[in-house]
């Protein structure tokens, strides 16, 4: 981190970058919550940011780059989801800014490169669904999200000037295949 940080003037602006943190603590933090076993993977980032919160909360990103590197996802449950996985070599975003006055965010490009996804569908089963999504917990009481509400609340909108994937593959089976 490098940057200025005014408890008075109520703000910050500054330069934040992580380089190469390794995801295997965070797998075993997520563990009870994910149905899938992060086996390895790198993070980076790195932006300029700024924050001010005298009278109204300002943020913003600007020259903003995030990475992954080296990700492998497998089911938590190898036995019930077979032939499943998810491995990457890198994905890279850059030129990514953000203003929240505006409620926008520009991404200039998102580079995929070398992911392998295998997985399977029967009946209404998608493997790649049950190890990436966590199964829905019973009714807490509470009542359930209005979509449009939200909508309505939230307008934020997302730019994406460029995506490419190369060196990529799918191993899938269904009962059509």
């Amino acid at each position: 981190w490098e940057g200025e940080v005014s408890i008075p003037e109520a703000y910050s602006e500054g330069v934040l970058a992580l380089n190469s943190i390794s995801l295997t603590p965070v797998s075993r933090f997520i563990a009870p919550w994910v149905p899938f076993a992060l086996e390895q993977g790198r993070f980076g980032m790195e932006g300029r940011y700024r924050i001010n919160w005298n009278d109204t909360l300002d943020y913003g990103i600007s020259e903003g780059q995030a990475s992954l590197s080296g990700l492998s996802l497998r089911p938590q449950d190898n036995h019930t989801l077979t032939d499943t996985s998810l491995a990457m070599d890198s994905l890279e975003v850059s030129g990514i800014s953000l203003d929240g006055a505006t409620q926008q965010v520009d991404i200039a490009s998102v580079a995929v490169n070398g992911i392998q996804i295998e997985g399977w569908s029967e009946g209404e089963r998608v493997s790649l669904v049950e190890m990436l999504v966590p199964a829905l917990q019973a009714s807490s009481g509470e009542p359930p999200i209005d979509e449009e509400e939200v909508s309505a609340e939230s307008p934020w909108s997302l730019s994406l000037a460029r995506a490419t994937v190369r060196e990529s593959g799918v191993s899938w089976r269904s009962e059509y295949t």
